[in-house]
């Protein structure tokens, strides 16, 4: 068990490791090989993009190149921000009573305000933007 441990220590030093973009990569390969089970048609297409996410995840896993895998999950980071974010203030609207949060035009800051106070004029403690919204 010992040796085991060691040779898995060795063949995972200095490799780049797990991230969000392999992350996602691995849930769409997931959704692809499920939809290739309900629609025969597209099954053999479906299965080979299937593939071809799990052999980037794992290219990108043991690779030691740290840099470029980091540099690329960066970019990913950047581009998927705003989608996360307005899930965010989405779960928060939702699941807040008491509060109504929304994000500033300007900064993309989020600014949070008690419900129920009709139209009110917000304003960002950031960078000082004025809007207006109903809470």
């Amino acid at each position: 068990m010992l040796k085991l441990t060691h040779f898995l220590q060795r063949l995972l030093m200095n490799r780049y490791g797990q991230d969000a973009l392999n992350t996602t990569l691995i849930l769409f390969s997931l959704v692809f090989s499920l939809l290739s089970l309900i629609d025969s048609f597209l099954s053999p297409f479906l299965s080979i993009f299937s593939f071809i996410l799990v052999s980037m995840v794992l290219l990108r896993f043991f690779s030691k190149n740290i840099f470029k895998r980091r540099g690329e999950n960066q970019v990913f980071l950047a581009l998927t921000a705003p989608l996360y974010r307005n899930i965010k203030v989405m779960y928060l609207n939702m699941s807040d009573p008491r509060r109504k949060y929304f994000l500033c035009p300007m900064c993309k800051r989020m600014v949070r305000i008690p419900r129920k106070k009709g139209r009110v004029e917000i304003t960002c403690p950031t960078c000082h933007h004025h809007f207006n919204a109903r809470s």
